[in-house]
């Protein structure tokens, strides 16, 4: 047996990896996934990025790191991707994998509860007193009484205002921030692994008011072939419960090809 490094300390001016996902495509290419913890190796609070590497002649030689999702700024202020778990939907070809996203400064533990999104689907922003606004379509902010305001948002989250960037939304301080909250989250590619999308924010789908952290369960996902929910997409996710201190697990699944995601029951669900 051959051991071959894909992933290691100092590559790509990376200080730490961490959580491998790795799958097989229909293509026959190798597709290896990883939590990228840029500059130390400490958990979020933390600056970590999605990485990936592909092999084309069953893992002989690899490609180059791809940096799939780098949210803003470095270290201990950085915000996160972590976690990846990858899955192929065999009907259409389409690759996905989620991840967990937190703002600057937070965290597993200290994640607030909440949605991060109004019942309309709008992110939820708050200035430094509280006051809340919401992220509307073309990046403009409006206050809590639907008054739309100066503010702008562009599509890497940074506040601008008077034609200035004064901020951005997913850092620890700042004009608005968006819930400090975790934010489950998909892209997907459709060729092979060469280009992936945005992030998806999947939280107004299978995420509850009383959760504070939700998360990814890494690794892979996987597709029902077979019976009734055949081409059904499954990934296992954790979250706090509703004590807080402990955690619980349970998947999500799409029906749809991930246009749609739902949440599935907990073995935890209706324990004292």
């Amino acid at each position: 047996m051959e051991h071959i490094k894909l992933f290691y300390p100092g590559l790509n001016d990376c200080e730490n990896y961490r959580i491998p996902s790795i799958i097989n495509t229909d293509k026959g290419t190798l597709i290896a996934a990883i939590y990228a913890r840029v500059d130390r190796a400490g958990d979020n609070p933390n600056n970590i990025d999605k990485y990936i590497r592909r092999s084309m002649d069953n893992g002989e030689t690899w490609e180059p790191v791809q940096v799939l999702v780098d949210y803003p700024d470095r270290g201990d202020d950085g915000s996160a991707a972590c976690d990846p778990a990858m899955v192929q939907d065999k009907e259409t070809g389409t690759i996905w994998m989620i991840f967990n996203h937190t703002p600057a400064g937070i965290g597993l533990w200290n994640s607030k509860p909440g949605v991060g999104f109004d019942k309309n689907g709008y992110r939820l922003l708050f200035d430094p007193e509280g006051n809340e606004y919401t992220l509307r379509e073309n990046g403009k902010v409006f206050d809590s009484k639907g008054q739309q305001t100066d503010f702008l948002v562009e599509e890497n989250g940074d506040v601008v205002k008077d034609n200035n960037v004064i901020g951005n939304i997913y850092l620890k301080e700042g004009p608005l921030l968006e819930a400090r909250t975790s934010f489950l989250q998909a892209i997907k590619s459709d060729d092979d692994g060469l280009t992936w999308s945005k992030p998806i924010d999947l939280n107004p789908q299978v995420k509850e008011e009383w959760m504070g952290f939700i998360g990814a369960g890494p690794g892979i996902g996987i597709q029902i072939t077979r019976g009734k929910y055949a081409g059904r997409l499954v990934f296992p996710i954790y979250y706090n419960n509703r004590q807080r201190g402990h955690m619980s697990c349970c998947v999500i699944y799409s029906d749809d090809h991930g246009k749609t995601w739902k949440r599935g029951q907990s073995p935890n669900d209706g324990r004292k």
